[in-house]
């Protein structure tokens, strides 16, 4: 009894392909061109394969951008730069949130005279010069925190800067290079 219902099942299954495969067709999917796509679809109808079209890039979706591009200071991941404006120097950061939250962080500390957490305060304070909040902006942008250190640490010794220190440990066999 129990190899009748195991031979049932086995034909039943077979069957099943069978009619799977005759209502399987082959499909081809191609670009339109008016002329020539008429002519391939009834060939390739006779051979049983079915043709769809698409349609190719307009100029309009090579031109257009629906999504806007992300402004700089709302990217999280990157190295800025802060500008005084009463010397040539800047200071020089690194933050993984974006540059208006860390912004927003460095006038607090300038507004409640907190000169050991942030090297634009104690600039500010110290020589008593004015900050371009305005003029800040983003100088890279990395979102590796390792790379974003690095590349903070280039920065700091390539632009004149009102720093607290110089970043990121790099060896001196670099440092005429980064310079340059």
């Amino acid at each position: 009894m129990v190899n009748r219902i195991i031979q049932s099942t086995k034909n039943k299954s077979s069957v099943n392909k069978e009619e799977l495969q005759q209502e399987t067709k082959k499909i081809m999917t191609i670009p339109y061109v008016q002329g020539v796509s008429e002519k391939i679809k009834r060939v390739c109808y006779k051979e049983g394969i079915h043709v769809v079209f698409r349609s190719g890039k307009t100029l309009r979706s090579i031109l257009t951008h629906v999504k806007p591009k992300p402004d700089d200071n709302n990217l999280p991941g990157v190295i800025y730069k802060i500008p005084c404006l009463d010397c040539n120097r800047s200071y020089i950061g690194e933050t993984g949130r974006t540059l208006q939250v860390r912004i927003g962080e460095h006038k607090r500390h300038c507004r409640n005279l907190d000169t050991s957490k942030s090297a634009v305060a104690q600039h500010s304070l110290e020589e008593g010069h004015r900050i371009d909040w305005s003029g800040s902006k983003v100088i890279d942008k990395e979102t590796n925190w390792h790379k974003r250190r690095i590349k903070e640490a280039i920065h700091i010794r390539r632009i004149p800067n009102f720093n607290q220190d110089e970043g990121l440990a790099i060896s001196p066999i670099w440092t005429s290079d980064i310079t340059r």
